[in-house]
């Protein structure tokens, strides 16, 4: 056998070919015209800026077959882009470089158009938020997006030794890096980390709908939230024991009364924060409601107010400190809030981690476990019904609709209760039946003369129990 040193040399083949997508097609009619490089099987495209209509494109010359002006010039970038590309093919013969398309491609867009760097873009587009800031946003978002900012140039000049990258060399291997970095030189949490991954992907999807990218590295890349550390809300006991536990000293008062209106509200931190007057109402029958827009959604929250909560609202109604801050409440920051809440628990002999956002879980979960129709518990939370389908656990009857499972705990309709001092946790009037007669919906009234707590639910709307 002899030895054929030809055997042992790769095979290399290259082409080029323009062609025009008709998979994106405009309005207008027209199509983008790109260019296919293929080396070795391997193939990439690179849009040449010029659009067609597709019944004047000859596929057989790679060129346009009208002779007007417009057509005239298109062919003439097409040749000048394959002249470019076979410059580049030359250029990495005489460098002794792998001979690969996607070496082309960047030395072809650096030649024929400044490229777009990554770094210089989305500090624009960190801009263009800003400026939606009350429209679209709020500032806690346009922040997380400078933060984000700042993060990725301290990556950008840690692992690759330059201050901007090209928009197009932002791959799944960086997005892949800056996710480490966040959580190991800045210590993010993965859902910290995975939040901010959502703002350079809405960049990203920004920069393809602009078609200065033509692939999305976020296609294949997996954000998975940790939903293991879920908040356990308070117990009814617990609550109980939290209102009525004699605190040392006022400043813990304070944030206490604070809690217990957002979980007998179930209004987040931030729209407790920004309750006006103007928020409060009173309806034909004397029952004090809050109607405000939560601060996040802008979705209206509808929220009837109970004994305990209006009775806070007198409390503070002469408070120096929020008269002149405009507010009902005292409410101090986030951070002093969650510090203090740890405070209270040890007090309390709770052994939870309270934030002010277990408030919120707490009335969620009593709303649920009351039979309150799904979506009427998602209007006084101003959230989305389908988020409060995962912890209702009920399946769909046959018209898509579905109801919270009743509780033995439960009273009458949204009745709850934590303790005998005035009604405290009571609500005064029943939830509103389902609107719609062709779904079937209980109203779940207790048979208070039962002696084992069975319940002995009644069907509204003369409908037979299926």
């Amino acid at each position: 056998n002899r030895f054929n040193p030809s055997s042992m040399m790769k095979r290399t083949t290259f082409s080029v070919v323009f062609f025009c997508k008709k998979t994106k097609l405009t309005k207008k009619g027209t199509a983008p015209i790109y260019a296919r490089i293929t080396t070795s099987g391997r193939s990439t495209e690179i849009y040449t800026q010029c659009r067609i209509e597709p019944e004047h494109w000859n596929q057989r010359l790679e060129r346009c077959m009208l002779r007007d002006p417009v057509s005239t010039q298109i062919n003439g970038i097409l040749s000048t882009y394959r002249t470019n590309i076979l410059a580049a093919y030359d250029s990495l013969i005489k460098e002794g470089k792998t001979l690969d398309c996607f070496a082309i491609k960047p030395r072809l867009e650096h030649a024929a158009v400044s490229s777009r760097m990554f770094l210089a873009e989305f500090s624009k587009y960190c801009d263009k938020r800003q400026k939606e800031v009350g429209i679209r946003l709020t500032q806690l978002t346009a922040n997380k997006y400078h933060r984000l900012l700042r993060y990725m140039t301290e990556y950008t000049r840690e692992q690759y030794r330059k201050d901007d990258l090209p928009l197009d060399a932002i791959d799944y291997a960086y997005i892949d890096g800056l996710n480490t970095f966040m959580q190991t030189a800045h210590n993010c949490k993965n859902n910290g980390a995975v939040n901010l991954l959502c703002c350079l992907k809405n960049f990203i999807l920004y920069a393809i709908r602009n078609e200065w990218l033509e692939k999305n590295p976020f296609r294949y890349y997996k954000m998975k939230v940790d939903r293991t550390n879920v908040k356990v809300p308070l117990t009814k006991e617990e609550l109980d024991t939290l209102i009525h536990k004699p605190l040392p000293n006022d400043r813990l008062a304070r944030i206490r009364d604070v809690f217990s209106f957002c979980c007998l509200t179930g209004l987040a931190f931030t729209d407790v924060d920004h309750l006006r007057r103007e928020h409060i109402t009173t309806d034909e029958d004397g029952t004090q409601w809050i109607h405000k827009p939560r601060e996040k959604t802008s979705v209206m929250s509808r929220v009837p107010l109970l004994p305990h909560p209006i009775a806070l609202l007198r409390k503070y109604e002469r408070d120096e400190t929020c008269r002149a801050r405009g507010k009902l409440l005292p409410v101090p920051s986030n951070a002093k809030m969650n510090a203090y809440l740890k405070e209270i628990a040890t007090l309390c002999n709770i052994p939870k981690n309270l934030t002010t956002h277990c408030a919120r879980h707490w009335h969620q979960k009593y709303l649920l476990n009351c039979l309150l129709y799904t979506s009427d518990a998602a209007e006084r939370l101003s959230e989305r019904v389908g988020r409060y389908m995962r912890y209702s656990q009920t399946p769909f009857d046959a018209h898509g609709s579905s109801y919270v499972r009743y509780t033995h705990s439960g009273k009458r309709g949204d009745a709850l209760q934590c303790g005998q001092d005035a009604g405290t946790l009571q609500y005064e009037h029943d939830p509103p039946l389902c609107p719609n007669p062709r779904f079937i919906h209980y109203a779940g009234h207790a048979d208070r003369s039962q002696s084992d707590g069975s319940v002995n639910r009644t069907v509204s709307e003369g409908h037979e129990r299926p």
